[in-house]
């Protein structure tokens, strides 16, 4: 997930901060949605495909600590990042706010470097998460292809450090139509 691919909601009830925040990611490439409540935020997450949330704790009505914990009802940590961006910055909330279900906290005023560091980390986990059923799935077909090529008859034929050394080249390649006819074992 590139930053031109990630779109980002923010949930902040202070416009001033929710607004440059905005400005600030999307000139770094992010789509930018903005919430103010936490209604919105709901609102949002069940509309648009989102990738990641940065809420606010203080809000008014619903504090960012409930709608947490009602998003993780419905979003695992890896299907939706969420960013906790508060002014607070006691032991006590950062320790509430992971153990919520919170991927990463950051205390206004924000330091923008760090900001973007740790939403490029979290869109990457996610990516990853994302990612892994497809990269096993081509490992297990690498081990089906590896199995193939050791119990060939190539192999028989030229020896087992030749085998081998096909069984490798193929496996850091990844050209199977290098590989010798198979025969199953």
């Amino acid at each position: 997930m590139s930053s031109q691919q990630s779109r980002l909601l923010i949930v902040d009830d202070n416009e001033m901060n929710r607004d440059m925040l905005a400005r600030r990611l999307s000139r770094s490439g992010y789509l930018v949605d903005v919430a103010e409540n936490a209604r919105q935020l709901m609102q949002h997450v069940k509309e648009n495909g989102l990738d990641l949330v940065l809420l606010d704790i203080e809000m008014p009505e619903v504090s960012g600590f409930d709608a947490l914990k009602m998003l993780r009802k419905d979003y695992s940590p890896s299907q939706l990042p969420i960013i906790m961006v508060t002014a607070r910055n006691q032991r006590e909330d950062i320790v509430r706010a992971l153990n919520l279900g919170a991927n990463d906290y950051l205390t206004k005023p924000i330091d923008f470097p760090v900001a973007l560091a740790r939403i490029g980390t979290q869109l990457s986990r996610k990516r990853e998460e994302v990612d892994q059923p497809a990269t096993e799935s081509r490992l297990r077909d690498r081990g089906y292809c590896r199995s193939k090529i050791w119990y060939s008859p190539f192999r028989r034929d030229f020896g087992r450090f030749t085998g081998w050394m096909l069984c490798l080249y193929a496996w850091v390649a990844g050209d199977w139509s290098a590989c010798p006819p198979y025969a199953e074992a």
